[in-house]
């Protein structure tokens, strides 16, 4: 029943973005910060190690108010069948993706995999240095990719990646 109920909730949710009632019936149900966003695609895939999650958060936070969509893979429910495929759909939805670098991200092979088939798909990807030396961070594959760096200050954030990111989308950025 509570799967149900969960799956009714979820559908709620996605005709209805912007209600915080069903976001917080959501949270506390399912434990979750946010619904999962069901769409056809993504502006945004946000890739990151669950030790950056803070950061993670804070930065899905200024891009959706930029007015973009984002995925992560918070929005998984709890038992979601082959998740790894989940993820894949994800990234094949989504108009670019979004690295954020540190040393622990740098050894995800989730963050190695998801950015390896954002390539793949040639899909724009939007590298973020949020911690450690470029060495240490930077993936191998974006290496020669510009990338916004935040480890000294988050202002480039706004001033530089969001425009970047709806520059090549091709969209206004929200203000």
């Amino acid at each position: 029943r509570q799967e149900r109920a969960l799956e009714l909730l979820r559908c709620a949710t996605d005709n209805n973005q912007g209600s915080a009632a069903l976001r917080l019936l959501w949270q506390e149900l399912a434990g979750s910060a946010r619904p999962p966003v069901v769409a056809e695609s993504y502006d945004v895939f946000l890739s990151y190690s669950h030790a950056d999650t803070l950061f993670a958060r804070r930065l899905l936070g200024d891009l959706e108010a930029a007015g973009l969509t984002v995925w992560t893979d918070e929005g998984l429910a709890a038992g979601t069948h082959n998740w790894q495929a989940a993820i894949e759909r994800a990234v094949e939805q989504a108009q670019c993706v979004v690295v954020v670098m540190t040393p622990r991200a740098k050894a995800s092979k989730w963050v190695r995999a998801e950015a390896s088939l954002a390539e793949e798909l040639d899909k724009p990807v939007f590298p973020v240095l949020a911690a450690g030396e470029r060495r240490e961070a930077v993936l191998l594959s974006l290496r020669d990719v510009q990338f916004v760096d935040v480890r000294a200050d988050y202002s480039p954030v706004v001033t530089n990646l969001i425009p970047s990111i709806c520059r090549t989308l091709g969209i206004a950025p929200s203000t």
